[in-house]
C-alpha cells in the first residue's frame, strides 16, 4: 500500500516505511513513522529546536538558570514534570511570577499557565530557587512540542527573563484516535 494518506496508513498497516528520494528514512510502527514524516513536512523555520532558542532578559533583577524535563519522549496521558531553577538578584520582586508555555511544532500556542493565574506563591527572596511544574496527564496527541519559559512582574506585564524554545518533548503513540488533543468523551 503506497500512500501519502497518513491516517489510512495508521488505520490499515502494521508496519510502515518512509521513503524519500529513493532512500529509506524510517521503518517501524505506522503511527510513529507517519508522525515523524508529518513533522518533517513542517517548514524548517517553524521547527522548535535548540538552535531556534532566543532570550529576552533584564539579568539585573532575576534570571532562569535551568529548565529540565523528567522525560523528553512520552505517550498521550503520561505525566510530565519540569524542574525550573531561577536566581533572584533584586530584593524588591515580591510580585514576581513564572510562566511556562507549550507550543506545537508549527508554533501554535497550546497552553500557558503562570504562577500568578494559578495563585501559587513562588520564592522571590534574593538567591537561587527551584520550582517544580507537573502536568499529571498530558492530553496532547502525537507530535513534537516545545516550551517557552519566563519570569515576569506586574501580573505578567513586565518581562524580566524570557526564553523561547528552552526545551522540547515528543509524544509518540500507537494509532488510537485522530486530531491534536484528546478530549474525554462517551458514546451513548
Amino acid at each position: 500500500f503506497v500512500s501519502h494518506a497518513t491516517e489510512q496508513i495508521k488505520r490499515f498497516c502494521t508496519r510502515a516505511i518512509w521513503v524519500e528520494n529513493a532512500t529509506v528514512k524510517l521503518i517501524g510502527d505506522p503511527s510513529i513513522v507517519t508522525d515523524k514524516y508529518l513533522d518533517n513536512l513542517v517548514p524548517k523555520e517553524s521547527i522548535n529546536d535548540s538552535t531556534a532558542q532566543t532570550r529576552q532578559t533584564n539579568g539585573k533583577l532575576a534570571r532562569i538558570i535551568d529548565f529540565s524535563l523528567n522525560n523528553s519522549k512520552i505517550k498521550t496521558f503520561d505525566s510530565l514534570e519540569i524542574t525550573l531553577t531561577y536566581e533572584v538578584f533584586d530584593e524588591n520582586l515580591s510580585d514576581m511570577l513564572v510562566g511556562v508555555a507549550i507550543f506545537d511544532n508549527e508554533k501554535n500556542y497550546i497552553f500557558g499557565p503562570n504562577t500568578y493565574l494559578d495563585n501559587y506563591r513562588i520564592e522571590t527572596e534574593k538567591g537561587i530557587h527551584t520550582l517544580k511544574y507537573l502536568l499529571p496527564k498530558v492530553n496532547l496527541l502525537s507530535g513534537k512540542y516545545s516550551f517557552d519559559v519566563g519570569i515576569f512582574t506586574d501580573k505578567g506585564i513586565v518581562n524580566i527573563d524570557y526564553i523561547n524554545n528552552i526545551s522540547s518533548f515528543t509524544i509518540e503513540n500507537e494509532y488510537f484516535t485522530e486530531g491534536k488533543y484528546y478530549l474525554e468523551h462517551e458514546w451513548a
